[in-house]
């Protein structure tokens, strides 16, 4: 009887993984009846792969890496989920692990289950038996066909509420700090759902917040400028989701002022985003201030020839700050510059270097010199021009000298006063000093004396007389 060597049956059952486990991961479930009755459970989904970090689950030992970019050994077989590997070998992976359950792994609780997303089949409005014969070439078009194909969605939500779930939606703007967002976009797909991570640029925010809006404890995680912050911010509002979710940020624009006050850094220096996604989860949800901003045509001021004009801004509502003139002018010109030529913008510092110079050349033109003249600001029914700013400006500068005049004289009494008080507490150490050789001087004399009269009495037992001190000398 003849049996299998050890290589022999590890490439069997090698050969067979590889058949029942190349499929693509599993990110939704079908509409189907018998597809909705059955419990809803996430396996394990089982990849091969050449190149493996950490540890096996069952023998502890690390992956041996394959150097030769041309080798196709299989070194690990890990799950896209929970991320759990194993050596190829048949004493560390065993095949009724297959289909086990899935624990999903660290991002749990982040992590959009695919029993959640269900994909629904367009069905054709005309039954194959009543289809008619057509005689003519030309496109039929139906108003009615046109808007329940626009409402028409090709996935549903059925969420299982858990107090323990935080779904996250990730939405990366690919454009924003040098492209960095394709690469991490493709991250997010590994750790999450991918269909949980949305790309801007293709279609913007609002088709993945209308799919997950009543997802509860829905989370938000904006890679992008604050630009991208913004547009998501303005979807929530139009879409009026209550509670509205709250929104984390990766900062992956240029200036990325909204991302440095709520402290989530200047700038994205390729963290591992596992840790980023922890920070997510565990993070303080803040309130942040927003203004509406409401603008009306000047009807009596004449429109340049050259001037695109507009009724409607793309946005009303502004969250860090708003500006015009001189700084909206140079940022608008950067924006327009990156819409018509996204691969030169490819560089957080070469952004930065092309505000540099826009702005150079725009102070040197002058276009916004006389802008303050022209301006009229109201404060809570005040009304005011800048001139009167500027006033209020130099007033708050001599309040500042006279408030920093005071503070160095106080600075000045604070040090004169410690002087003495340091003065005064080495006086009374050693005052305490002399105070503690006294006592001891007097416990000393006190012995002495009790010494002297014990002396004296022994004398006078003994018939020596009384013993007389002696004193100075007295000459002969």
């Amino acid at each position: 009887m003849g049996g299998l060597s050890g290589k022999h049956l590890h490439f069997g059952i090698y050969w067979r993984q590889v058949e029942i486990n190349f499929r693509c991961k599993p990110s939704f479930r079908e509409s189907g009846s018998r597809n909705i009755r059955e419990p809803a459970m996430v396996r394990h989904h089982w990849v091969h792969r050449r190149r493996q970090e950490g540890k096996c689950k069952q023998c502890g030992k690390g992956f041996q890496q394959k150097f030769a970019f041309h080798s196709k050994d299989i070194v690990a077989i890990s799950c896209s989920w929970c991320k759990q590997a194993y050596h190829n070998k048949v004493s560390c992976f065993m095949l009724q692990q297959i289909e086990e359950a899935c624990p999903i792994g660290a991002h749990a609780a982040l992590i959009v289950p695919p029993t959640w997303i269900i994909r629904v089949r367009r069905q054709s409005s005309m039954k194959s038996s009543k289809k008619k014969k057509r005689t003519s070439f030309k496109r039929k078009s139906s108003k009615k066909g046109a808007e329940e194909g626009r409402q028409w969605k090709p996935f549903l939500i059925r969420p299982i509420p858990s107090p323990l779930m935080k779904p996250l939606l990730v939405f990366v703007n690919p454009r924003s700090g040098g492209n960095q967002g394709t690469k991490i976009m493709q991250s997010f797909m590994w750790y999450l759902n991918p269909r949980q991570v949305f790309d801007l640029s293709q279609g913007g925010p609002q088709e993945g917040l209308e799919l997950y809006r009543r997802v509860h404890n829905l989370q938000i995680l904006a890679c992008g400028g604050d630009g991208t912050v913004g547009w998501i911010l303005s979807c929530l509002d139009e879409l009026a989701i209550n509670p509205q979710p709250p929104v984390a940020v990766l900062p992956l624009g240029t200036g990325n002022d909204l991302a440095r006050t709520l402290n989530w850094g200047g700038g994205y220096t390729d963290e591992p985003l596992s840790k980023i996604l922890s920070h997510v989860e565990d993070g303080t949800v803040v309130q942040l201030d927003r203004w509406n901003l409401q603008v009306e045509p000047n009807h009596s001021a004449g429109a340049e020839p050259d001037e695109q004009q507009t009724d409607k801004l793309p946005l009303d509502v502004f969250n860090n700050y708003f500006s015009l003139g001189f700084d909206a002018h140079v940022t608008l010109e950067f924006h327009e510059s990156r819409e018509a030529n996204p691969e030169k913008f490819n560089s957080r510092f070469r952004n930065k270097m092309f505000y540099a110079g826009t702005a150079f050349s725009d102070f040197l033109m002058g276009s916004s010199k006389d802008l303050s003249k022209h301006i009229r600001v109201v404060v809570s029914s005040c009304q005011s021009n800048c001139q009167s700013f500027a006033k209020l400006a130099a007033q708050e500068v001599d309040l500042k000298q006279k408030n920093e005049d005071a503070d160095m004289l106080i600075q000045v009494v604070g040090i004169e006063t410690e002087k003495v008080s340091k003065e005064k507490a080495i006086a009374d150490e050693e005052e305490q000093k002399e105070a503690a050789i006294a006592v001891v001087v007097s416990g000393r004399q006190r012995d002495c004396e009790e010494d002297l009269e014990k002396a004296a009495n022994a004398a006078g037992r003994s018939g020596l007389g009384p013993c007389i001190p002696p004193g100075p000398s007295v000459p002969r």
